[in-house]
């Protein structure tokens, strides 16, 4: 665990007791979801303090975006204390954090917003929004129980060799993949996180496996009383899911089919380079594109195929007339919002 404080404020403080009394303070989770937290992902993240005042958390999370492996960040944990809130504390802390992953180079953050109104002014775009579904009645008639098979976390370690565990791992995280332009990398790392998580939410990570034990998908969930919420699901065979959890559960069922969640551009560069073939259509006839970044100006300037769309300074005889201008969240919503014209997704669930 990395800890950065505000430029200008001195943080000489248990970082760990700062960090899960305004934990406390802000989210109220319960005492066995905190302490999964900070015994879990605590230790491999960074935290940005403002004293006592406020904290954000970034957790690293090895990606796929649109066909290559990228380690990016996913922000949680925005806290302000209470009596210190609309002082700029938490604009403060976020600046901090972008500003680090724009010398970074990483491409872009994420985050799921408990309202996008706080995270709009710094340019986050929104690019899936929150569906959910109540499954009831007997979606299940006429499923046949016996062509399938199911298998919890710990019985998949119990009842098969470990490289075998891998593949059925490797599979679940192929599909995904060619499923959506940009997904978690689920390895093992990922799934023993996901178990955890579910775990302290009184539910599992289940794998289903058909009449010739072949993985065909699984599905996390959390228990709510006696409703099972599935959070996150992966299937080889469409329209299975909901007869496989139906067969698995009698009770009532709560599919959370995406989450809300936004992303900001932190390094145009890097982005440009991983998204081209999209840059190139929205500079259509022009040389390039101009992008605007009011709170990253080291974005702002003139990027093109030609200079590998690295970023060419104002002032070095490009005219604003030869590039497509965008400001920074119309570049994040062209390519990547909720309508953008390219057909890319996202698929990110709720692990933290």
């Amino acid at each position: 665990m990395a800890v950065v404080d505000v430029p200008g404020v001195r943080c000489d403080m248990d970082e760990q007791r700062v960090a899960r009394s305004l934990w406390k303070h802000c989210f109220q989770d319960p005492d066995v979801y905190e302490d999964f937290y900070f015994k879990t992902i605590y230790p491999k993240n960074r935290v940005y303090f403002n004293g006592e005042k406020g904290m954000l958390h970034v957790n690293p999370y090895l990606c796929h975006v649109n066909g290559s492996r990228i380690l990016l960040h996913y922000i949680v944990g925005v806290g302000t204390r209470s009596s210190y809130r609309r002082q700029g504390v938490m604009a403060g802390l976020m600046k901090q954090a972008l500003q680090d992953m724009w010398k970074a180079k990483e491409p872009f953050t994420y985050l799921m917003p408990a309202d996008v109104r706080y995270y709009e002014p710094f340019d986050f775009v929104s690019v899936s929004k929150e569906q959910e579904c109540l499954l009831t009645g007997n979606i299940a008639k006429g499923w046949n129980d016996k062509t399938m098979s199911y298998y919890t976390y710990e019985m998949l370690f119990r009842d098969f060799p470990k490289d075998i565990v891998l593949q059925i791992f490797e599979k679940m995280d192929v599909q995904a993949a060619k499923e959506h332009t940009i997904s978690a990398v689920r390895d093992e790392e990922y799934f023993n996180l996901l178990y955890k998580e579910k775990a302290c939410q009184g539910g599992n990570v289940v794998f289903c496996f058909d009449e010739m034990h072949n993985v065909i998908g699984y599905f996390a969930y959390a228990m709510d009383e006696n409703t099972l919420c599935v959070e996150q699901t992966v299937w080889t065979i469409p329209d299975a899911f909901m007869k496989a959890v139906s067969g698995f559960y009698s009770g009532p069922i709560r599919w959370m089919q995406t989450f809300p969640y936004m992303i900001r551009i932190t390094n145009v560069s890097a982005f440009m380079q991983l998204f081209e073939d999209a840059c190139k259509r929205l500079a259509g006839d022009k040389a390039g594109l101009y992008i605007q970044d009011d709170i990253l100006p080291g974005n702002t300037g003139y990027y093109s195929e030609r200079d590998g769309w690295k970023r060419i300074e104002t002032g070095t005889g490009c005219t604003k007339e030869e590039y497509c201008e965008l400001t920074i969240e119309e570049l994040t919503d062209k390519v990547l919002g909720t309508e953008n014209i390219f057909n890319y997704s996202t698929f990110w669930a709720e692990v933290v």
